[in-house]
C-alpha cells in the first residue's frame, strides 16, 4: 500500500435514540497497538457506561468488540462504517448509556451505524502517503535554492538547522526518490548526497 485515507486528529459525536445515549469517539491512529491503547482509554474513560463497543481497522491488524452486547451488533456495524468510508489505520469507540427501552437486535445495529457514521462524517480525513524522509547539509546559497524548489516540487521541510551550513529534514513521495537525488546533485554540483533516514506515512496539503 502506498496511499491510505484516515482521520487527522480525534473527533467526538453523541447521537440518542429512546433514552439510550450513544457517544462516539474517533481517532486516527498509526498502528494497531496504538489504537487498542486508544480505546482502553475511552473505555477507562466512560467506565460508568454500559456499553464500550470499539473496531479497529489498521494497516498491522483488525479488531472490533461488542462489549456485552448481542454478538454482532456493536463493534461489526462500526468496523462496517470504517470500512465503507475506505479509511484505515482509524479506532472508533461507541460508548452506550442504556436508557431502559431496549432497542432489539436491529435497532442496536442500527444506532451503532449511525452513530459511528456521524462521527466519521464530521471527521477530518487526509490521505497518507507513503514517503521518504531524508536528510540534507548544504551551503547557505544552496538551501535558499532548495527552499525555493522543495516549494515548488511539493517537498515538506519538517526540520532546518542553521550553523555555519544548513542541515535540513525533509519528506517526498517514495516515487520521487530519483526525481529528488538528480535535483540535488544538479543543485551541489554532485558534492552533496542525500541522506535516506526512513520510510513512513505521511499526509501532504
Amino acid at each position: 500500500m502506498i496511499e491510505y485515507r484516515t482521520a487527522d486528529g480525534e473527533f467526538q459525536t453523541r447521537y440518542e435514540i429512546l433514552r439510550s445515549v450513544f457517544i462516539c469517539t474517533t481517532r486516527g491512529v498509526n498502528s494497531f497497538e496504538e489504537g487498542m491503547e486508544f480505546c482502553r482509554a475511552v473505555a477507562k474513560k466512560y467506565s460508568d457506561a454500559t456499553h464500550n463497543c470499539y473496531a479497529i481497522n489498521a494497516l498491522d491488524g483488525q479488531k472490533f468488540s461488542d462489549d456485552g452486547e448481542p454478538q454482532g451488533t456493536g463493534g461489526q456495524p462500526i468496523m462496517q462504517v470504517i470500512k465503507n468510508k475506505g479509511l484505515v489505520n482509524v479506532a472508533c469507540v461507541v460508548t452506550r448509556y442504556f436508557g431502559g427501552i431496549k432497542l432489539g437486535a436491529g435497532g442496536l445495529c442500527g444506532a451503532y451505524t449511525k452513530s459511528a457514521a456521524e462521527c466519521l462524517d464530521v471527521a477530518k480525513v487526509v490521505t497518507k502517503k507513503l514517503s521518504c524522509e531524508a536528510e540534507l547539509r548544504l551551503d547557505y546559497n544552496e538551501y535558499a535554492v532548495f527552499n525555493a524548489l522543495a516549494k515548488n516540487r511539493g517537498y515538506i521541510v519538517t526540520n532546518t538547522d542553521y550553523h555555519d551550513f544548513v542541515d535540513t529534514t525533509f519528506v517526498f513521495p517514495v516515487g520521487k526518490k530519483e526525481e529528488v537525488e538528480e535535483e540535488v546533485k544538479r543543485l551541489t554540483s554532485g558534492k552533496k548526497q542525500l541522506k535516506i533516514l526512513r520510510e513512513t506515512f505521511f499526509a501532504y496539503p
